[in-house]
């Protein structure tokens, strides 16, 4: 909700009441980082009185829920309802306001006074504050770290992981940050001279203090010119802190960024763990990129693109199993060339390959883009329409029949390009893919027997 506040002159409330004390924390760190006083111009409170609370700057107004309390008459009711007693249905037990420094109750320069409760009784501090209040601020740079590890163990593709850094680099109280990738990493070996490339991508930059909004585009620059490119970091940066992204032996780049309250050795450690994530995650999306390809190749028909027998029976058993838990029907559709073998005797084969692919990118056209086409083999053509009734189907063939006439028509040689096809509904009742495949095949028998039956007859 506070991100649609990008500078303290957006502000329009005087006061925040948050739900809970670590979202007021921060709530706290977001209002101060846009410049604005608390309590003086926001006052905040939150809802646990968490530990934190008394050692937050300024210290946080909240509610105690007196849990110990709870505790102690949850435990005598057991008790009494044990011995058989009657207890009230309901019993309630009062919160506590803790009036604090972010309510303007306590002054900020009075560090005798832990807090104020609603009696107006004065909770002394003590007197491990400023030690204790460092323990809590180390604890939350380990814990923003460790949250981060976690993050980058997870196999993801380096574009979903570049998705999400800007928010990795904001929960590390990173206000402005530039990343820049070769792309490909650059290996350094001992005793190399080393040559800065002249070519290198901004993957990711902004900036909250200016307003430079997060940027995903990739900007090609020569880092011998300029270590970014001349539109960012230019006005308005105070410090900026260059690391490069080092793994093993692969220089994969740098980072420029402005780095918040943690402390440096924090940032060193979140930069190594940067590039470690950057690498692995670029070496994931070159394995996912074979798979994918290898897979899409072996399910694939070389001479149309279609998909072929293996990758068909495959993607139909799916296609067919989800329609029918979703209480779909369809149609599974057989198909055969009409005279392929008279144009590969009378033309020769490249002129069969052709009409081939033709017919391919006919079929393609004819139906919808979630039906899954196919070449089986030869002259052989199947294809699984989810949620297609065969009056649609009808209207499809026909089309077909028409595109079919007018590629025959815009060839120069006297080819005649056809296909008989055949088809079954599935259902519940009939959802056996084999079995499928049989009576559409059978059905495309028929058809082609009907089509000789015609010519006989005329």
């Amino acid at each position: 909700m506070l991100k649609q506040y990008t500078k303290k002159s957006d502000i329009n409330f005087d006061v925040l009441i948050v739900s809970n004390d670590d979202m007021a924390y921060g709530c706290l760190d977001y209002l101060q980082s846009l410049g604005v006083q608390i309590p003086d111009d926001v006052i905040v409170t939150g809802y646990d009185d968490s530990k934190r609370s008394i050692y937050n700057h300024p210290t946080l107004t909240t509610i105690n829920q007196r849990l110990m309390e709870q505790g102690k008459t949850a435990v005598s009711i057991g008790l009494k309802l044990f011995h058989g007693e009657t207890v009230p249905p309901v019993t309630y037990i009062d919160s506590q306001v803790r009036f604090r420094q972010t309510c303007g109750c306590i002054p900020k320069d009075d560090t005798s006074i832990n807090a104020i409760v609603d009696t107006g009784e004065k909770i002394l501090f003590q007197k491990d504050f400023f030690s204790t209040r460092e323990l809590f601020r180390r604890r939350e740079e380990t814990i923003r770290l460790k949250f981060f590890f976690n993050t980058i163990l997870s196999d993801t593709t380096l574009d979903k992981f570049l998705d999400s850094l800007h928010f990795h680099l904001s929960s590390m109280n990173i206000t402005a940050a530039a990343v820049c990738l070769f792309d490909e990493p650059y290996i350094v070996k001992k005793d190399d001279l080393f040559v800065l490339p002249n070519s290198i991508k901004l993957v990711l930059a902004y900036d909250d203090l200016t307003g430079l909004t997060e940027n995903r585009n990739e900007i090609y620059f020569n880092p011998r010119d300029e270590f970014l490119p001349h539109t960012i970091f230019r006005s308005n940066f105070k410090h900026l802190t260059v690391a490069p992204l080092f793994h093993s032996e692969r220089l994969l780049g740098y980072i420029i960024y402005r780095p918040g309250i943690y402390d440096v050795l924090i940032y060193e450690i979140f930069c190594t763990a940067l590039s470690l994530s950057i690498s692995t995650s670029a070496e994931f999306t070159k394995k996912e990129e074979e798979r994918l390809g290898l897979a899409a190749m072996s399910k694939t028909d070389e001479l149309t693109g279609l998909y072929n027998r293996r990758g068909f029976i495959q993607l139909s058993k799916q296609s067919i199993s989800l329609a029918l838990e979703m209480g779909k029907k369809g149609l599974i559709i057989y198909g055969d060339m009409d005279g392929l073998k008279r144009i590969n005797d009378t033309h020769g084969h490249e002129t069969g390959d052709r009409a081939i692919k033709a017919m391919a990118s006919i079929i393609k056209k004819c139906f919808r883009n979630t039906d899954i086409c196919a070449r089986l083999g030869g002259d052989e053509f199947a294809i699984t329409a989810v949620n297609i009734s065969p009056h649609i189907y009808e209207r499809n063939v026909k089309k077909l029949q028409q595109e079919c006439s007018s590629w025959s028509k815009s060839q120069a040689q006297s080819i005649e390009l056809s296909i008989s096809l055949g088809y079954v509904e599935f259902s519940n009742e009939q959802s056996d893919f084999d079995e499928l495949l049989n009576i559409a095949d059978q059905a495309l028998y028929n058809e082609k027997r009907r089509k000789k039956n015609i010519i006989y007859e005329n």
